[in-house]
Parts: C-alpha cells; sequence; structure tokens
C-alpha cells in the first residue's frame, strides 16, 4: 500500500446524498446518480472525478454517504438535480488501494485506524472523507483507488 499526506484545498462535490445507511446500501447511491445523468455530464461539471463520500456522524453502522463527481459548474449540478457538498481545506492521509471493491476499501479502513493512526499520533478530522476512484474493473485483483482520510495529529 502507498501512502502519503496531502494538504489539499477546499473543494465541492456534486452528486447524490443517502444517509443513515448501511455500507451494504453505498451501490444506492451511485445507481440512482446514474438514473439522474450519465456519466459525461457528470464528469464535465468538474474535473471528472468520481467519488465516494462519507460525512456527517456515524451511528452506530449507519453512515451518511455520497455518489458524487468533482464540481466546479454549479448551474449544470443544479439542473440535474444534484446535492451539492462542501469540503473544508485539510491535510488527508491518502492510501492507495489495490483490489477488488469493496473488499480493499475495507482493508484500508482497518489499517488506517487500527495501525497507521494510532502508531503515529493521528485521529480523524470528523469532517467528510472520501474514496477517489480510478477507471477500470472494480471487481479486479489490480484495480487501484486511493481513500482519503483527513486527520489531525494528537
Amino acid at each position: 500500500m502507498l501512502k502519503r499526506i496531502v494538504k489539499k484545498e477546499a473543494f465541492e462535490v456534486a452528486g447524490i446524498k443517502l444517509e443513515q445507511i448501511t455500507s451494504a446500501e453505498c451501490p444506492n447511491a451511485w445507481n440512482a446518480l446514474y438514473e439522474k445523468a450519465s456519466f459525461i455530464p457528470l464528469e464535465m461539471m468538474g474535473n471528472g472525478q468520481s467519488m465516494g463520500l462519507c460525512y456527517g456522524e456515524m451511528n452506530g453502522d449507519k453512515i451518511n454517504y455520497m455518489a458524487a463527481y468533482h464540481l466546479n459548474d454549479h448551474t449544470k449540478a443544479e439542473e440535474l438535480g444534484l446535492d451539492i457538498l462542501a469540503l473544508p481545506s485539510a491535510e488527508y492521509f491518502v492510501l492507495t488501494l489495490k483490489g477488488p471493491v469493496p473488499q480493499s476499501i475495507q482493508d484500508g479502513w482497518q489499517y488506517v485506524m487500527e495501525e497507521y493512526f494510532p502508531t503515529y499520533g493521528f485521529q480523524h478530522a470528523g469532517t467528510p472523507d472520501f474514496e477517489l476512484y480510478s477507471q477500470g474493473d472494480m471487481t479486479s485483483e489490480h484495480y487501484t483507488m486511493e481513500l482519503w482520510v483527513p486527520f489531525v495529529r494528537l
């Protein structure tokens, strides 16, 4: 696993929010998003990057999840009836994951929260974290993507 620390400026995303769902329900957000628009209009709203975000408070095993694309064009997002989420400037621990989704994501989170953060004195910043997807077959052993986790030093 490749890992690095990145300071990222504030940015916005547009997509579909589903609140108080289990992680198994996250694909429903993507299905709803692609019912509203195809890849091309979604990619053209910003830099073309797709991401899955977790935001707000967790409630047991329930999360708030957003299937989204990077946003520069508010007008287009509003025309498509998409939710908009602003992410603050933050310092992120970025972990490159390899393997099929969702197992690689689950393994990545376990590494971050149980090994890396405790070892280096970090904790989650409480702001949205996100999965940055790449092109390719998400079921492949060779698929790569990134997990971006905002942190503060203890």
